[in-house]
């Protein structure tokens, strides 16, 4: 099957290929006034700028305030953020080159109307998804076009980057509470069996909704009753990165989690952030032995729990749907296990370091890296993509860094971001928008997420074979 490449437009350097340093002096050179928009490297810039104008807008038209009564139609908002735009322009606030997109997206907003943002999915065209504001009785799909009336948004811009056209919202919590509980699991040491290794595995889980409060250190509630109304629930492994902790990103698996997934991440003992000399040379080379067993050693106690009566867990897991995840050196980990045991039906590699010998994919995958990542050449990702099976997605964040996949960075409070580049919230979402529709499509079924899969919005590039 044919490789479809949404590649670059043209002005665009190899990102990959700068240094942080040199990438910030990009980013914050300012564009050619008439260049074209959320293109090359001012993406970023003109997304933020972009924002701000919006925020602006919403402050002098407020789209609630344009009912369609007489002065406060479609034409009378337009007209409000037109002016808003001429101002933002003159004062430098955004670059004439983004006015065509500004206009764009306030004439697709449903301010002033009674219509809704009507996202459009056409998988076979160039432009598979699209936005239009219609009434919602035309808002229809027809056997050529699938149309959602998206009534949540207001604004079709929204309703592309965002949902894809279906109105789904990667970024939303699900219908659960983020349950979290934490399970010792143990087992002999690969390379010494007299050693055993104890594994205070974090598991996130779909809670009874309104459970509470909220332990913010692990994003969830601690020990609340699982729901059981949507059992069984697929499984995720979450493998971290070298001297990482099994919480490190919180931000993505505690969402996960309230869409009805259990996520159960384990720490790789003499590994951790808390074991001194965790990435000493004979520590790396042991854990390249001793961390594929620890996940599938979790699968088998999850499973377990499933089986067991007496567990919470009992009934829960849909042993059919099981996923493997990992970060950095957790994407090492991910690539073997995957490889060694047939219970994994799906792969999300992030920013991830390869084995030795680069690995053969045979599930469905997402690979997500980032431009400016100096960990890892980023030509072994792509080789290792090229030799994954389809269906399969490599996705490359623009103005990122290695910890975009993390809530912090212990050693580097600044996670080494530098001006320019996205913040821990923007990166986050960014993320979010990725790893949500793959699991959901690829492990959960959910057909409705496939568009975001198709086509990437700015900021992301995206090749994939479906």
């Amino acid at each position: 099957m044919r490789t479809r490449t949404h590649a670059l437009r043209p002005g665009r350097r190899n990102a990959a290929s700068v240094p942080v340093g040199i990438a910030a002096l990009y980013l914050l050179t300012a564009a050619p006034t008439g260049a074209r928009c959320l293109t090359s490297s001012w993406v970023l810039g003109d997304q933020r700028a972009i924002a701000a104008w919006r925020a602006a807008v919403e402050t002098a038209c407020p789209c609630a305030g344009y009912s369609g009564a007489p002065g406060l139609d479609r034409q009378a908002y337009r007209r409000c953020a037109e002016a808003v735009l001429h101002a933002t322009v003159a004062s430098g606030g955004l670059r004439r080159g983004c006015s065509k997109t500004a206009r764009t997206i306030y004439k697709g907003a449903t301010c002033g109307t009674d219509g809704v943002a009507c996202g459009q999915l056409r998988p076979s065209s160039s432009r598979p998804v699209r936005c239009e504001v219609a009434t919602a009785d035309r808002c229809v799909s027809s056997p050529t076009l699938e149309q959602h009336a998206c009534s949540g948004n207001t604004h079709c811009a929204d309703v592309v980057d965002w949902t894809a056209g279906s109105c789904e919202d990667p970024r939303v919590p699900g219908p659960f509470a983020p349950g979290y509980t934490i399970v010792t699991f143990s087992k002999s040491s690969v390379l010494d069996p007299t050693q055993v290794r104890s594994m205070d595995t974090v598991i996130w889980y779909p809670a009874v909704p309104g459970s509470g409060p909220i332990d913010p250190t692990y994003g969830g509630v601690r020990d609340a009753p699982l729901d059981p109304s949507a059992t069984p629930y697929p499984l995720v492994l979450f493998s971290h990165g070298s001297c990482g902790r099994p919480w490190q990103s919180t931000f993505l698996w505690a969402l996960v989690a309230t869409r009805g997934f259990i996520v159960a991440a384990p720490p790789h003992p003499g590994n951790t952030v808390f074991d001194q000399g965790c990435d000493a040379p004979e520590v790396i080379a042991a854990a390249e032995v001793e961390r594929p067993e620890d996940v599938r050693h979790v699968v088998d106690e999850m499973l377990a729990l499933d089986e067991s009566p007496e567990s919470s867990f009992f009934g829960a897991i849909d042993e059919t749907r099981v996923a493997m995840t990992g970060y950095s050196f957790g994407g090492f980990t991910s690539y073997v296990a995957v490889q060694e045991d047939t219970r994994f039906s799906a792969a999300v590699l992030l920013a991830p370091s390869l084995p030795q010998t680069l690995p053969e994919l045979t599930v469905p995958s997402l690979t997500m890296r980032s431009r400016f990542d100096q960990t890892g050449p980023p030509w072994r990702i792509a080789a290792a993509y090229s030799q994954a099976h389809a269906p399969k997605y490599l996705v490359d964040l623009d103005n990122t860094g290695h910890f975009a996949y993390v809530d912090s960075c212990l050693l580097d409070p600044n996670c080494g971001l530098s001006p320019g580049m996205l913040t821990r919230a923007e990166s986050h979402a960014a993320v979010l928008r990725w790893v949500v529709p793959f699991l959901e499509a690829k492990l959960a079924g959910d057909t409705r997420y496939e568009a975001f899969l198709l086509a990437a919005p700015p900021g992301s590039l995206l090749q994939h074979e479906p």
